[in-house]
């Protein structure tokens, strides 16, 4: 068992902290693969209890208290809004990655973006052909937090290279519904783990950069932008009029 880590100003780095998240990621994997209706993505503060520890939760929670302005992030606060009261739920879609056959996780959005993707990749299929789906999109305050520790591992404990791709609660689109950011991607598995920036290549992208604006969807992070953010191809922030 894992001791008490307690909550500080400053994101512990540890073996303590190592060791527990590699705990907590189990446990994710084992939520998730038996949650059939893929409700991880919007799990609740009161729901964390349920299915980490004391321990495991706390860890979760300072997240929270991570400064992104320290590791080079220079975009607003945009703030925690509320869990919204209404979502559709974007049922798995089949991909491809490396030739094998995948399907994605299961994704909740608001009526009105969900309206808006829906109509958005019927034109880009009409146009050229091309499936869209959805990678990832609305993530409740607490999920955006474990999100941040599923990268924080997989780049092997690099806070400065994790918080230039993944946002901290209260600052990711994916939290807040009324403009909401939602993660494309392709029935080739694009972008990859390995090289993200590929989504660029695809003709789904280049459709977006000429119709996304159409449909309210706009590109969240271009190259060299201004909030000290990687270059994400695939992220597209949903704005209505």
């Amino acid at each position: 068992m894992t001791e008490h880590l307690p909550t500080t100003s400053e994101f512990p780095i540890n073996e303590q902290s190592k060791a527990a998240i590699a705990e907590l990621l189990q446990k994710l994997g084992t939520m998730r693969s038996t949650d059939i209706q893929g409700r991880a993505t919007i799990i609740s503060q009161a729901e964390l209890a349920t299915f980490f520890s004391t321990q495991e939760t706390d860890l979760i929670d300072s997240v929270y208290s991570i400064d992104p302005s320290k590791y080079g992030f220079r975009g607003p606060r945009l703030g925690i809004e509320p869990e919204p009261s209404e979502l559709v739920r974007v049922a798995p879609q089949p991909f491809k990655e490396h030739g094998e056959p995948k399907m994605t996780h299961t994704q909740y959005v608001p009526p009105a973006a969900f309206n808006a993707y829906t109509q958005l990749a019927q034109a880009m299929q009409e146009d050229t052909g091309h499936q869209l789906l959805v990678n990832s999109s609305y993530r409740s305050n607490p999920f955006q937090a474990i999100t941040f520790l599923v990268y924080l591992k997989r780049n092997e404990f690099d806070l400065y290279k994790t918080a230039s791709r993944v946002a901290i609660p209260g600052y990711s689109e994916h939290g807040t519904p009324s403009k909401l950011a939602f993660d494309f991607q392709t029935v080739d598995g694009l972008p990859s783990d390995e090289n993200p920036q590929d989504f660029e290549d695809t003709i789904e992208y280049q459709w977006l950069c000429d119709n996304a604006n159409r449909f309210d969807f706009y590109l969240s992070y271009p190259k060299d932008n201004a909030h000290g953010v990687m270059f994400e191809p695939w992220h597209w922030r949903h704005i209505p009029r």
